[in-house]
């Protein structure tokens, strides 16, 4: 009996064999015709047809590691379409839409489109270049990022299904692609042996599982290159002559961190010299309200809360673009700071906060009371994520003194960056919450939140 290989953490092995790092995907569907020849039919023909097949498959990697997911999703697609079955390709990663990019779909008709306006799946996508079969891809959409909730991608998944025997959704694993955990399908989880460790895809597969949404295998693609010498008999080394495929990993962060730094720092002057030309609501200080049954963990307070693990000497803002990363709504527990994320927690005395005012009486009757603490209610909106303790203390003043209350959570992503977010808002129901965004965005001269239920926070 022959035993199916068995890669990180454990999961059944299928080899892509090829390099996904030595694939061209711009031109569209018409220039992928001249992809090479790539493998994966063993397990289409296992997990993908015949009467048991999987109809919806979710290929998975980093959020930042496109090209993989995209390279299986076609390979595979290629083939079924060769062997009578419709398929339909689905850019799933609404905060960096690469293959919608590729495919010549980008801020035009996709899957948002689909299931928010009625656009049919034919007028939002394209078509594949390989038959006999029906094969579309579909970008993201007019618009992103998406945000989208758990019941648009259901229905998104039942309605690509009315028309294609099988439906291939590219998506990130972290909170990125949250919004997918739910729906049930095939899961797997890319792994490129040329850029990334096994204990690296090993953590993906975890945080993918905490999502509620374990992946059920791995596709592996090429070799390490040290492991290819070794296979020759050879020491592993490189030549003088030998032209680096990509510059050390080292390098690249080192550049990448200088030019965030440089950013960050300028936005954050910037928003010094805005900030003081807005009118002051004048309260005491608020504090911020946390959860009630952790407790005080560290020294570096925040507006009356302590912070494990805080970093009080820093003062890195988080660009524009980090700020949507986080929108997962599941729990992580809070364990060593070395390990994985904290929570902000609470000093044992109550903040002292002057009493609320009065009802105005020409006030609108539906206006918002964005003193109204956190947590009340079922939903509240995620509007900051800032980058270190100070940042967030400073976010939370800034906050209050234009009438808003915040709490704020601690966070790390997948990568081990720590984030502070920042809640906001107490509402009932989740249109309540998204009718107040335009409210918020006004008080806080800002322009993105997010609804959240309260009992998911993090």
């Amino acid at each position: 009996m022959i035993m199916d290989a068995r890669g990180p953490g454990g999961l059944v092995l299928h080899e892509a064999g090829f390099d996904p790092t030595r694939l061209d995907l711009t031109g569209g569907p018409a220039a992928w015709t001249s992809l090479p020849a790539m493998g994966l039919r063993d397990f289409a023909d296992e997990k993908l047809r015949g009467d048991d097949a999987a109809r919806i498959c979710f290929i998975l990697d980093a959020p930042g590691r496109t090209t993989t997911r995209a390279a299986a999703a076609l390979a595979i697609a290629r083939y079924l379409l060769t062997q009578d079955r419709s398929v339909a390709v689905v850019d799933g990663d609404d905060q960096q839409p690469d293959l919608s990019g590729w495919a010549g779909r980008e801020e035009t008709e996709g899957w948002v489109d689909v299931v928010r306006y009625g656009i049919s799946p034919r007028a939002a996508s394209v078509p594949l270049p390989w038959g006999p079969q029906d094969g579309r891809v579909m970008g993201v959409g007019s618009y992103h990022p998406v945000r989208a909730e758990p019941d648009e991608a259901a229905a998104l998944c039942e309605r690509l299904l009315e028309d294609h025997d099988t439906v291939l959704i590219c998506a990130s694993t972290g909170d990125r692609g949250a919004y997918w955990a739910g729906v049930p399908a095939l899961r797997l989880i890319c792994w490129d042996r040329g850029q990334v460790t096994a204990d690296e895809t090993a953590i993906l597969i975890r945080d993918a599982a905490d999502l509620g949404a374990t992946p059920d295998a791995t596709i592996a693609f090429g070799v390490s290159r040290r492991d290819a010498a070794l296979e020759e008999g050879d020491v592993f080394a490189v030549e003088t002559d030998e032209t680096p495929r990509r510059s050390s990993p080292f390098f690249r962060r080192l550049a990448i961190s200088l030019t965030v730094l440089v950013v960050v720092l300028g936005s954050w002057i910037l928003g010094q010299l805005s900030r003081d030309d807005a009118p002051n609501v004048d309260l005491p200080d608020p504090g911020i309200a946390v959860a009630p049954e952790q407790a005080p963990i560290d020294s570096a307070v925040i507006g009356g809360a302590a912070v494990e693990g805080a970093a009080a000497d820093t003062t890195d803002r988080v660009p524009a673009d980090d700020l949507r990363t986080a929108a997962a709504d599941t729990d992580v527990p809070a364990v060593d700071d070395d390990e994985t994320a904290g929570t902000v927690t609470a000093d044992a005395a109550p903040v002292a906060t002057e009493p609320a005012p009065a009802v105005d009486p020409d006030a609108e009757p539906d206006a918002v009371d964005w003193r109204a603490p956190v947590g009340e209610d079922a939903y509240c909106l995620h509007v900051y994520s800032m980058a270190d303790s100070v940042m967030a203390r400073e976010q939370m003043t800034w906050m209050a003194r234009r009438g808003v209350e915040g709490m704020v959570r601690r966070w790390r992503d997948d990568n081990g960056k720590v984030w502070y977010r920042i809640y906001a808002g107490s509402f009932a129901t989740v249109s309540e919450a998204r009718a107040a965004m335009d409210d918020l965005f006004e008080k806080l001269d800002h322009d993105w939140a997010l609804p959240k239920r309260t009992s998911n926070l993090r």
